[in-house]
């Protein structure tokens, strides 16, 4: 009888707790219209730097706890915050981000990315599925569509040693990322990406476009059908529109066209509503401990 009545008070508390269970008040982010005053607050570049990790996570883009996305401390600065390799990038929060990562590669890659140019502020470097199999192939990168012209002229190229764990490696990155002006995008041969932003946003918005750009290239390669190529003049025009200020990837500010603020909104709301979902998780949890509790008590 006792255990019976344990299980009714149980029933009873679920039932409550799904008709009372609040998501928490959202917490806006202060990155959402870009960043208005210069560079931003420690607290503000942790916070986008970790919001990038949970967007890329539910796009399908990490792998486990592997991967990087950095962000540099300062102009000028050579410390910089990075991903700890010890968790998922789903569950990537601003005081999870480390300085010196676990996974030594992160050092040794991002490290050589910020000693390449000065102007590049963050990274990404990501083994998403249709990167590396371009990666993977002889002629790399194939501009063939819209979307590819983002990076036309502006993707260098570095041949794969192993794993990124010796620091002799580092040099000759940079000198690839050097060799390309306005270098926005580094494919690693046999291995995956890494792309440069003046923002995380920018870094984050150049490698969705560069999946993309993967994709279209390897779905056309896989159709019967003739491919249409465009000229180069056409890719040149192409690029240089998409320098201007209002479509540029990741632009900041709240210029038109601005994805960062987009992504950022989506992230927050789709969290918002997962969180009343986890909030009666974790009641169901903890209530299961108390019923197991009142259960040792009863006489065997």
């Amino acid at each position: 009888q006792v255990c019976c009545f344990c299980w009714f008070l149980f029933l009873v508390h679920v039932i409550m707790t799904v008709d009372t269970a609040q998501a928490p008040p959202a917490k806006k982010s202060k990155l959402d219209n870009g960043h208005e005053n210069g560079f931003p607050s420690t607290e503000q570049l942790k916070d986008d730097l970790a919001a990038a990790h949970r967007i890329l996570a539910r796009w399908g883009m990490d792998e486990l706890i592997w991967n990087h996305i950095s962000a540099r401390k300062a102009p000028g600065s050579q410390d910089f915050w990075i991903t700890p390799g010890d968790r998922f990038w789903k569950r990537m929060k601003p005081e999870h981000l480390v300085c010196s990562s676990s996974n030594e590669t992160a050092d040794v890659l991002h490290g050589a990315f910020y000693q390449a140019r000065e102007d590049i502020m963050a990274v990404v470097h990501c083994h998403a599925p249709a990167i590396e199999a371009v990666a993977c192939l002889e002629g790399g990168l194939q501009f063939i569509s819209q979307t590819s012209a983002l990076l036309y002229n502006r993707v260098a190229y570095h041949d794969w040693e192993g794993l990124s764990l010796d620091r002799a490696e580092g040099p000759r990155i940079a000198q690839q990322v050097q060799a390309v002006t306005g270098c926005n995008t580094l494919l690693m041969r046999n291995h995956g990406s890494a792309t440069f932003g003046r923002t995380v946003g920018e870094a984050v918005v150049l490698t969705f476009y560069l999946n993309r750009a993967c994709e279209v290239q390897l779905r056309a390669a896989g159709s019967t059908l003739p491919v249409s190529t465009p000229s180069t003049k056409l890719f040149e025009h192409a690029a240089s529109q998409y320098g201007a200020m209002d479509v540029r990837p990741g632009a900041i500010d709240g210029n038109p066209g601005c994805e960062w603020p987009a992504m950022r909104e989506w992230l927050r709301e789709e969290e918002e509503v997962e969180a009343p979902q986890a909030a009666l998780l974790a009641e169901l949890r903890s209530l299961r401990e108390e019923v197991r509790g009142l259960k040792s008590l009863l006489p065997s």
